[in-house]
């Protein structure tokens, strides 16, 4: 029995990756969600076998909500600089909710550890990293571990 996957990013270098690899394990159909279907990364990505492209926003809640429907597990990678901070742990939140909705059952957050509390620089503002920080937030704020 082979499981759908959605990948968030799936163009990019990191969720590219993630494809390749679940097409060689095999029993894996791949759908990737990205903005342009037509683009040289996701064409290339549409003729490996059983991947299929998805148009549409991953920062959009109906694209979102389209997307998950039937998909068991997901890696989701959202794109640190465009998004800033804030933004970042807001859409990392809320794909989680959504694919919690939709009954994915595992959820994989491309996320980084929280490193400034950890460390105790949180108060120094000379020593953030914001792409890190935003991530690091949302692992934080979710227990990504479980959709249950």
């Amino acid at each position: 029995m082979s499981q759908t996957v959605l990948i968030i990013s799936g163009t990019g270098v990191q969720g590219a990756a993630v494809v390749q690899a679940l097409v060689e394990a095999g029993g894996f159909k791949v759908k990737i969600l990205t903005r342009s279907a037509t683009s040289p990364a996701a064409v290339a990505l549409s003729a490996l076998p059983g991947v299929s492209i998805i148009e549409g926003s991953c920062y959009d809640e109906t694209d979102l909500n389209n997307a998950y429907k039937d998909i068991d597990a997901t890696y989701v990678n959202t794109n640190s600089g465009i998004l800033g901070e804030m933004a970042e742990i807001y859409w990392g939140i809320r794909i989680f909710q959504i694919a919690s909705n939709h009954g994915v059952k595992h959820f994989v957050w491309a996320g980084l550890d929280y490193i400034p509390k950890l460390k105790g620089y949180n108060n120094d503002p000379n020593l953030r990293v914001k792409h890190y920080e935003g991530k690091g937030k949302v692992n934080r704020k979710q227990n990504l571990s479980s959709l249950s």
